[in-house]
């Protein structure tokens, strides 16, 4: 019998402020929109982060700590024990890239087949830090 794992449509992200380094007068949300996860087969769905600034030359960058880099793509595990691939999502999420002024990014989102140790309940994703600063 496949072990299935209902999840919300749409989880909310926490941020996290890095010490000293907030960019002030900017705000980090995001969800995550994912179908119910089954072992027997995956799912993909979608990540928006947004930034909003009030200055429109802040410069920030996103990172998301305890997230794998493998190649271009990002893996980050809920807090269910469920891994997601991030595909692409490397630069963006790994603190490699610097962005300026308000910014949304939709990222495609993947739970690979397979995972059959997955918990039951809510599921809950790591916190992204949001630090200021940064070079084009």
């Amino acid at each position: 019998m496949p072990l299935s794992l209902l999840l919300s449509p749409v989880l909310a992200l926490s941020a996290l402020a890095a010490p000293g380094g907030t960019p002030e007068g900017c705000a980090l949300s995001a969800s995550l929109s994912l179908p119910p996860y089954g072992a027997a087969q995956g799912v993909q769905g979608e990540l928006q982060v947004q930034v909003r600034c009030s200055d429109a030359a802040q410069r920030f960058r996103l990172s998301w700590p305890g997230a794998a880099v493998n190649g271009p793509a990002l893996e980050v595990t809920l807090g269910n024990g469920l891994r997601l691939t991030l595909p692409g999502a490397a630069a963006e999420l790994a603190g490699a890239r610097s962005f300026v002024g308000t910014q949304l990014l939709r990222l495609p989102v993947r739970a690979d087949a397979g995972q059959w140790g997955v918990r039951h309940g809510p599921a809950s994703l790591p916190p992204l830090v949001l630090t200021g600063g940064g070079a084009r």
